[in-house]
């Protein structure tokens, strides 16, 4: 019995404790996973925070770009050097920065352009969002990079535009890879697309997979359990997961309460059940303590640490919650230091919101007002308490609530609305107008909204005045008679009125205008240096005004432009240089009338100077009198004590002349023209010396004279030449009148005035005829420049001497040496030319340096002639008495075979010896014995040829075509038949023996008759053409022929003053020429162009 109810009591004992042991390990597990659970999403948080903050800065630093006001200009031109400059700051993470037009154009600070608004992320642009992007393709490395896009906005809050950078994939893995996390935990990075951006790719899930708000446990392919813990990124659509191992989380607790409770259960099968229970005390007395450490840190004891030593077997459980407790301790710090700083900003921001020189008004959904500033207090009127019972459409006029709320819930969220022009009322009822802008925040998830306005009245009076003021400067400014234009700090112009678009040719372009390339120019003519000389240059350089800037300015062929340019600088609102204002007058013809009045003034000082004349003036109003220096030289007076008494002048009048003037001055005074007159003045030396006074007048409205001014020259030389030429005129005519050489007197304008006898000989006419003549009928056409020449230059005062050619009356020329100088008869500058007739001295010399000629030719030849001979006729010699001496030893030995060949051999050298003779006889012949000349129709010469060379023609079956004209031409007819009957041969003897072919042309024009002997032989080579004319000249040396029929020809052909060549045959053979006058003794008179 007792065994019985032993054993019914332990065996409910047992279960007892079995179970409990089973409930104990079931609490503590959820207990535990509890506080994981809560730790790992803290965990996941912080790292959120951190991957946040690193997309966050590099927002920021966007924001602040597109807040810049390059970017808020919307000017690419100055947009994306500034972009250039800001992307030298940001660090090697980033890959490369753009600006983004609303139209989808990217510009990269590279200088590369493309077009996005066919991408996914371009319609959140559209909508003025901010765009972090999954991973994507660059364009220029072709590496995975994560695209940010903050939208920029004009000053009037219109979008204009979106700026981004783009982020190198690798550099946010290594900032990601930087994270610290517990327990051997990873993190994952997913996009929008839930494609893994970092992590361990072998893990077998992805975003999509998992929810963001919990987490899962799943079997990965290593066989091992973990945990997920995966939350969302905000603003990016990315995602961030925590992978737990089991292993190094609560696993290793678990396992330890297992075998704790299963050891505790084997224990209380040997023992009672108080053991049983005893150990289930204390197995539970370290989850106790944690669990009441749990109680305590969760009632605030952040300080609490749980003793690691005390626990054994539980101790990683105690260092997870140390941990955790030191990580919370941590984010708790952070936290509390974050509210600090929103309650910091919020004061900054409720100070800033009261104190801020706009009116604000908090709004919520229904347009109802939550709280105002107090500038809104005071520019409405009303106390802040009762603007927070109203709605916003009461103080806004023409908006109806219904409007306004459709307005708010149009806006998104950190999207602020372009400003909007509206009018408020007054508590008192009066209107004033306003620019409102509007934005929405969530506070305690309701959406609320800020309205700012701003009183624009003073603005909206002043930009009226503004308006008014820039539309009269800028009638003003295109109503200039200057070219006025504004130029950037880029050299760019911006502006321009209508003078400088039509003075610079100025094109409209999208951003301004543009210059056509004209070259500019200094005074001196060199080209204007851009970078420093030019007036935009120099204010820009000095960042001041200048003044004065001069410069030439070539639009065109002959079309230079003077330009004169005023500028001033602009400067930005930091004082930077931001441009300049140009004013460009076109001064050409001031500085042409300029230059033209400095000239003539010059002149006339010059002139003053320079003339013998003395220039006075009386000003008879104010009794002032001028002497120029000259008026005081001639009266041999200093200057020093200023123009003589009018009575004193008077007085130095000849007596004989003084009643003289006094009759000019009053014919002056009856206005009867200018005065002048010739008189004798008394000089300081006491002599009376010849003037010519004259000079005008100026009278009043009255006909008085009120001034008086002239001129005073001395010409007493000209009365002594008058005097001299009087005298020996009579003389002079007697000279020229016998002179023997001609002389002609002409006007400047080559007009004859006069001529002597020998003129009138040289000429053939009578002194009538040639005066009645114009001079170019008795000068030779080729001298008639000559005669101008003579003209130009005797009316320079200069001598003139020339060569000329004269006409006689009979039609014959004469040669004439002219020599020209000026002439001056009764006040009348003429040219006095003197002709000597040269021609028979000039005829001797000609005919003396053509026999000169002719002698050295013929020295020259006569010196080849001989070398040749005596070459030629040497060489049968040779022959003949080297076969001599063999035929006297073939005579001794009996040979007389070897004898007759011998004999013949000689026999032919001294025929070959005597056909050179009789041919060099014939040369010398040429130019000593003449056969009369006479008159040869050029059709029967060539027959006498053909006649006398048909036996040979008919043997070798020469083909012969013929082409003669009808002229006749004056020859010594038996030689120019050698000439031809040597060319003709010549040309069957070579002609192509297949198919022998000659031509033989002949024609004449008005002054030569010109052969051609053409063959279709082997032709002549080039170098040989001019050599094959000389002495014993053979093209091929083993020929017959002695070499001199050629010579021959080329000397009778000179004979008869005329040439012969070989001319290149087009289709094959030679082609012999030879061109003669057609009456070479005919007499010619050459003419010269003389000069």
């Amino acid at each position: 019995m007792l065994r019985k109810y032993l054993l019914l009591g332990i065996v409910p004992a047992l279960a007892a404790v079995g179970l409990a042991m089973v409930l104990n390990y079931a609490t503590t597990r959820t207990l535990v996973l509890e506080k994981i659970e809560q730790v790992q999403q803290t965990e996941l948080q912080l790292q959120i925070e951190r991957i946040e903050s690193f997309f966050m800065r590099l927002v920021v630093r966007l924001e602040t770009l597109a807040e810049s006001s390059e970017l808020q200009a919307g000017r690419r031109e100055e947009i994306m050097p500034y972009l250039a400059k800001e992307r030298q700051s940001l660090g090697n993470e980033i890959e490369a920065i753009y600006y983004n037009t609303v139209d989808g154009d990217v510009y990269d600070t590279d200088g590369s352009k493309f077009n996005v608004s066919d991408r996914h992320y371009f319609a959140k642009i559209s909508a003025g969002e901010l765009v972090i992007s999954r991973l994507l393709k660059s364009r220029g490395s072709g590496a995975d990079v994560v695209l940010i896009l903050v939208p920029t906005f004009d000053t009037n809050g219109a979008r204009n535009g979106a700026v981004g950078l783009t982020i190198l994939e690798r550099h946010l893995i290594d900032y990601l890879d930087s994270a610290t996390v517990s327990h051997d935990a990873r993190l994952y990075l997913f996009d929008q697309d839930g494609k893994m951006i970092a992590g361990d790719a072998n893990d077998s899930f992805s975003a999509s997979s998992v929810s963001a708000e919990g987490q899962d446990s799943t079997k990965t392919n290593r066989s091992q359990d973990q945990t997920i813990v995966i939350g969302a990124i905000p603003n990016s659509g990315w995602s961030l997961a925590l992978i737990y191992p089991d292993e190094t989380t609560f696993l290793p607790i678990f396992r330890r309460l297992r075998w704790a409770q299963l050891g505790g259960a084997a224990v209380g099968l040997a023992v009672a059940l108080a053991l049983g229970v005893l150990f289930t005390n204390a197995a539970m007395a370290p989850i106790k303590k944690i669990s009441d450490a749990h109680s305590q840190y969760a009632k605030g004891d952040k300080s609490l640490r749980l003793p690691m030593d005390e626990l054994n077997e539980f101790a990683p459980l105690a260092q997870s919650f140390n941990f955790l407790a030191s990580r919370i301790s941590a984010v708790e710090s952070e936290r509390e230091q974050h509210l600090r700083d929103v309650e910091a900003s919020e004061a900054r921001f409720r100070a800033l919101f009261d104190a801020a020189a706009d009116a604000m008004f908090l709004v919520d959904v229904k347009a109802k007002i939550i709280n105002v500033n107090d500038e809104a207090c005071r520019s409405l009127g009303y106390t802040r308490e009762e603007l927070q019972q109203m709605h916003s459409d009461e103080v806004e006029v023409g908006w109806k609530r219904e409007a306004i709320v459709e307005l708010q819930d149009s806006i998104a969220e950190n999207d602020p609305l372009s400003p909007v022009s509206g009018r408020h009322r007054r508590k008192d009822g009066s209107e004033f107008p306003v620019e409102v802008r509007i934005g929405r925040f969530v506070e305690n998830g309701q959406p609320l909204f800020i309205a700012i306005v701003r009183n624009v009245e003073v603005r909206l009076r002043q930009e009226e005045i503004i308006r008014r003021e820039k539309a009269m400067l800028e009638r003003v400014m295109q109503a200039s008679v200057a070219a006025i234009m504004i130029v950037d700090a880029h050299d760019k112009t911006k502006f321009a009125n209508r003078r400088a678009i039509e003075l610079l040719a100025l094109s409209p372009t999208e951003y301004g205008f543009s210059e056509p390339a004209w070259r500019r120019f200094d005074w001196s003519g060199k080209p204007l240096n851009e970078e420093t000389q030019t007036a935009y240059s120099r204010v820009r350089k000095t960042n001041a005004p200048v003044y004065g800037v001069r410069y030439l300015l070539e639009r065109g062929p002959g079309d230079r432009r003077v330009l004169h340019i005023n500028g001033a600088p602009l400067h930005n609102e930091q004082g930077e240089f931001d441009g300049a204002v140009l004013v460009v007058d076109d001064i050409t013809d001031a500085y042409q009338a300029e230059r033209a009045l400095k000239a003539s003034e010059d002149r006339f000082q010059l002139a003053v100077r320079g003339a013998q004349q003395g220039i006075w003036e009386w000003d008879l109003v104010e009794d002032r009198t001028y002497w120029s220096e000259r008026m005081f030289e001639h009266f041999g007076i200093s200057p020093e004590n200023g123009p003589p008494p009018r009575d004193a002048i008077r007085s130095w009048i000849h007596p004989d002349d003084r009643q003289r003037v006094d009759e000019m001055f009053e014919k002056f005074e009856a206005q009867q023209g200018p005065f002048d007159a010739e008189c004798r003045f008394r000089v300081a030396a006491g002599e009376y010396r010849w003037f010519r006074l004259s000079g005008d007048g100026e009278r009043d409205e009255s006909g008085a004279i009120i001034r008086l001014a002239g001129a005073l020259t001395d010409i007493t030389a000209r009365k002594q030449a008058e005097q001299f030429v009087r005298e020996n005129e009579a003389r002079y005519r007697a000279i020229f009148e016998a002179a023997v050489n001609g002389f002609f007197l002409y006007s400047l304008e080559g007009e004859l005035v006069d001529v002597n006898p020998a003129a009138c000989r040289i000429h053939g006419y009578t002194r009538e005829e040639m005066l009645a003549m114009d001079p170019r009928e008795f000068i030779h056409p080729d001298s008639h420049l000559t005669f101008e020449e003579f003209l130009k230059t005797v009316a320079a005062g200069k001598r003139f001497e020339a060569p000329a050619i004269g006409i006689r009356k009979d039609g014959g020329v004469f040669y004439a040496d002219v020599i020209g100088v000026p002439y001056e008869a009764d006040g009348r500058r003429l040219a006095l030319g003197t002709v000597l007739d040269v021609t028979e001295s000039r005829m001797a010399a000609k005919e003396r340096e053509t026999l000169i000629g002719n002698l050295e030719a013929k020295n020259t030849e006569l010196e080849r002639f001989t070398y040749t001979v005596s070459h030629d006729l040497k060489s049968p010699l040779i022959t003949i008495k080297g076969f001599l001496g063999a035929l006297s030893q073939d005579i001794d030995r009996g040979d007389m075979p070897a004898v007759q060949e011998d004999m013949q051999i000689i026999s032919d050298a001294a025929e070959k010896m005597a056909d050179l003779l009789d041919d060099l006889l014939e040369l010398s012949r040429i130019g000593r014995v003449c056969n009369p000349n006479g008159f040869v129709e050029g059709q029967k010469l060539v027959d006498a040829v053909l006649t006398f060379l048909a036996g040979r023609i008919a043997e070798k079956q020469v083909n012969v075509a013929v082409s003669c004209d009808d002229r006749q031409f004056y020859v010594d007819r038996v030689r120019l038949q050698e000439v031809l009957q040597n060319l003709v041969e010549n040309a069957v003897k070579y002609s192509d023996p297949a198919d022998p072919r000659v031509t033989i042309q002949l024609s004449s024009d008005k002054t030569h008759t010109t052969c051609w002997v053409r063959d279709n032989g082997p032709g002549i080579p080039e170098s040989f053409r001019e050599k094959i004319f000389g002495l014993f000249e053979k093209l091929d040396p083993h020929s017959d022929g002695t070499g001199i029929g050629l010579a021959i020809a080329k000397r009778i052909i000179e004979f008869h003053q005329g040439e012969i060549w070989v001319e290149p045959n087009p289709v094959k053979g030679a082609c012999f020429c030879f061109r003669i006058p057609r009456d070479p003794n005919s007499p010619l008179l050459s003419t010269v162009t003389l000069g």
